[in-house]
Parts: C-alpha cells; sequence; structure tokens
C-alpha cells in the first residue's frame, strides 16, 4: 500500500511539475498585459473599482463559504483556513494533502488573514480611494502605495464629502483672493465637468493633497529632501522604494526605459488616464503599481521647512519632463502651496504589516 501511494505521489509531482512548465511557457507567449494581470493559485482575476487594472481578488469558491477557507480533500490541497471577507461566510478549515495537513490552526488562520488583507489592498476595499499595493524593503518591512495617481474621480468624491477645514498647522486657510494659475482653472473645470474622471487629479497643493490622503484612511507618501545613497534612500523614501522595486531606474521594472512611461520623450505631451501606459508598471502580477514616473509628478511627504511657506518633495517627473527627470531617484522641491498643471499624488500607509 505504500509503495502504491508512493509511486501515485510521485506521478502527481512530474504531473505538476510538467503543468507549472507549460504555464511559464504559456505566459511568455501570452505578452506583456498577461504576464501583468495573471493570479496565483487560490485568487481570480477582477478588476479594481477605481484603477482599471487587473487585480487579483478571492475566488468565491476558494473555500466553504470562505473568501480564503479550504476544505479538507482527500489527497487534493486546499487553502488555509481564516476568516473571510466582510460580505462572505466563515473560512474553511486547514487544507489537506494527501492525509497531511497543510496548515496548523495557528499559522493557517494567520496566513489566510494576510492573504485577505493584501486582496483586499489591491481590489481598493481596505481603504477610500485608488486600490493599493504591498511593497517590501529589504530589511523586511512593509507598506502600501496607490497602484495609481490619484484621479479626478477620486478626489470629487472627497470634495462631496465636504471634509472640515484642514487642522495641519503647516496649511493655514488659503487667502480668498490668492490667484490660481488659469491653466488650473480652465483644466479644472473641465474635468469637474466630467470629461476626463480618470485622468490623475493635478493642480493641488501640497496641503490638499495631505487633506485628501487623511481623508482616505493613508498618508503622503513618507520621503526625504536629502540626497542619498540608493540603499539608504530606498529606507527613507517609500516613493523611492515602490518605484524600483522593479529592478529599474525607472518605475516600469528591470530592461525598461524612460519612454515606456509617459514623459517627454513619449510625445503625448498631456496626461492620459492612470495605469493606460501598460509598459509603465511594478509590482506583483494582478497587483501592480502604475505611473511612478511619469504622468504627473507626485507631492510626498518630505518637507524642508516646518513652516506654511516651506517647499516639499516632488517625485517622479510628469508628461513634460525628461528622461532624467523621471528616474527614481529624481526630487524637486517646490513650495507647499504650488498649483501647477504637471504635480498630482498618491498616497501610502506605512507601516504595514500584513
Amino acid at each position: 500500500m505504500n509503495a502504491q501511494r508512493s509511486a501515485a505521489r510521485a506521478r502527481s509531482l512530474t504531473l505538476c511539475a510538467v503543468a507549472s512548465l507549460v504555464a511559464l511557457a504559456c505566459s511568455a507567449l501570452a505578452g506583456f498585459d498577461d504576464l501583468h494581470g495573471g493570479c496565483p493559485a487560490g485568487l481570480a482575476r477582477g478588476s479594481a473599482a477605481s484603477a482599471g487594472l487587473p487585480t487579483c481578488i478571492p475566488r468565491a469558491d476558494a473555500g466553504a463559504g470562505g473568501a480564503h477557507g479550504g476544505s479538507a480533500g482527500s489527497g487534493g490541497r486546499g487553502a488555509g483556513g481564516g476568516a473571510g471577507l466582510p460580505d462572505a461566510g466563515p473560512g474553511g478549515a486547514g487544507g489537506k494533502d494527501g492525509g497531511e495537513t497543510l496548515h496548523d490552526g495557528a499559522s493557517g488562520a494567520g496566513a489566510a488573514a494576510a492573504a485577505d488583507a493584501r486582496a483586499r489592498a489591491c481590489s481598493g476595499t481596505l481603504a477610500r480611494g485608488a486600490p493599493m499595493a504591498p511593497v517590501r524593503r529589504a530589511d523586511g518591512s512593509a507598506f502600501l502605495v496607490d497602484r495609481t495617481e490619484v484621479t479626478f474621480g477620486e478626489y470629487a468624491e472627497f470634495l462631496r464629502a465636504a471634509p472640515p477645514p484642514s487642522q495641519n498647522p503647516l496649511c493655514p486657510p488659503r487667502d480668498a483672493g490668492a490667484s490660481r494659475p488659469p491653466e488650473c482653472d480652465a483644466l479644472v473645470a473641465a474635468q469637474d465637468a466630467g470629461e476626463g474622471p480618470r485622468l490623475p487629479r493635478v493642480c493641488v497643493d501640497w496641503c490638499d493633497a495631505d487633506a485628501y490622503c487623511k481623508w482616505a484612511g493613508k498618508e503622503l507618501c513618507p520621503d526625504t529632501t536629502r540626497s542619498l545613497p540608493p540603499a539608504e534612500l530606498a529606507a527613507n523614501s517609500d516613493f523611492y522604494a515602490a518605484c524600483t522595486s522593479g529592478g529599474a531606474d525607472y518605475g516600469c521594472g528591470a530592461g525598461c526605459n524612460a519612454t515606456d512611461c509617459n514623459g517627454q520623450d513619449l510625445g503625448n505631451r498631456r496626461t492620459v488616464p492612470v495605469g493606460a501606459t501598460v509598459a509603465c508598471v511594478v509590482g506583483d502580477p494582478g497587483c501592480a503599481v502604475s505611473d511612478l514616473s511619469g504622468n504627473v509628478a507626485e507631492w510626498t511627504a518630505g518637507c524642508l521647512l516646518s513652516t506654511p511657506d516651506g517647499s516639499c518633495a516632488v517625485r517622479g517627473g510628469s508628461y513634460d519632463s525628461s528622461e532624467v527627470e523621471l528616474r527614481c531617484t529624481s526630487l524637486n522641491l517646490i513650495p507647499r502651496r504650488t498649483l501647477s498643471v504637471t504635480v498630482g499624488f498618491r498616497c501610502c500607509i506605512d507601516p504595514w504589516d500584513g
């Protein structure tokens, strides 16, 4: 009996290995979009309501009513048991593999909770605004970053909520007579009229961006205003850590070029809907982060002076930026109250223990 079981197990492992090789080959032939849209076992491809990017979400049948619950199979492998999503039933029991326990109760619940948190972040149900993606640093610490720049549509939701005035001492009420760039007035009027809800929200100053992120249950991405070696920069700038997570100088993964992102050399000469530049992404399949280089430059939390007129860090470059300005290391310091058609923002949650 043991010999038969061993032989059957060996055949199963061989079939699994062959299946894995076939899957990899298919992915390689499928093209860029499929490579970034594939999902790990137990997760199904969906679409984040906010981003429109490929998103991996828990399969409805992953367990007995639970988002990540597994079933005790007869020789089959189930996912670890754990709590389901808010609209799902309780998670299933720990899975089995040929009569052997895959997860014990504690580790199974922990793994399921972590998978649930990642799925909720990537699908946009963890916090308001854009869906988020996890980024893990070399030291093992992690944070979440918005998968896309904040859009006109998302910012309009914030304004409709009639948020109270900012309590940030760096952000006193703007002078009612303060002038705004005319190009901002024209652009914002057009977008708020519904012509471009998927375009990145620009003409917001640092205080506006800070207020939005706090309303969304997030924060402007922690950053530094200093020029640092890469290892130190990765530890001190969430933007840089996310931008280089694909292993390149730009926010588009290993082997990419600046022209993969919406910068000056691409020739668009305008913003495009977030995530539309499909080659300009980094991150795990099904949970990619887009436009960290180009499209619009982005406010971060790094500021030089703790005064209302201090300058704050802008990263990533815009559609009007040169190749050098699109680099993940690029840093521009501009006054906190600046309004520009080339500057937007995204938010982070740091730290994150999912």
